[in-house]
């Protein structure tokens, strides 16, 4: 039974927990769902193998862009996007059309959003989304610097699925288990995701 105490202050009823596994390779990670039920009690809803950033995991203060690490830190989930129509996703989610680029350089007012169209200048560096392949057939958002964004803290840090190979920062799990998220994922339910180094720092720190 998860204390998770400032989860509870927000009304989270879904969270997704991940923490490095020790038996594991360090760019690896268990992965684990949680809901709780009519008693406000958590329970285990699902538990998986996840890939991190080829970095491994590192404290959010210490983050910066493009330094391949996962962030710590907690952060709401609020929206999804892949290149496959949508599998029934509790939270929303945009089809890619192609439009759609997630802006990385730091000097650019757009840092760590989603755009639309030709840069036109707006930016030098971003992720065409759709044209990352297998990575992003789903993937969630994971609200990480956006509000508000710093400059240079990271960006583009999603819950995506995985093609086999450490990530730049992101989650990745299988196909068939992002399809199984977003099925169980409710935005009405406040979800959280939590990113730190053991379980114990987990349930004791948040």
């Amino acid at each position: 039974n998860m204390k998770l105490k400032n989860i509870l202050k927000n009304n989270a009823t879904l969270i997704i927990t991940i923490f490095l596994a020790l038996t594991i390779a360090i760019l690896s990670a268990k992965f684990m769902l949680s809901s709780n039920d009519s008693s406000g009690n958590w329970f285990e809803y699902d538990s998986m193998f996840a890939r991190l950033g080829s970095g491994g995991m590192k404290s959010a203060s210490l983050v910066y862009e493009m330094d391949m690490c996962t962030p710590t830190g907690i952060y709401s989930l609020s929206e999804a996007f892949g290149i496959n129509s949508n599998p029934g996703s509790g939270l929303p989610y945009r089809v890619l059309d192609g439009s759609e680029y997630w802006v990385d350089d730091e000097n650019s007012p757009y840092y760590n959003t989603m755009q639309f169209g030709e840069p036109n200048g707006r930016w030098s560096s971003a992720e065409h989304l759709s044209s990352i392949g297998r990575s992003y057939y789903y993937s969630i958002v994971v609200d990480y610097n956006r509000w508000p964004v710093i400059p240079g803290k990271s960006s583009a840090i999603f819950l995506h699925v995985d093609v086999g190979v450490p990530t730049w920062g992101c989650i990745a799990v299988e196909e068939s288990k992002m399809v199984k998220i977003l099925n169980w994922i409710n935005s009405s339910a406040n979800p959280k995701i939590i990113l730190d180094f053991s379980y114990d720092n987990i349930y004791n720190n948040y």
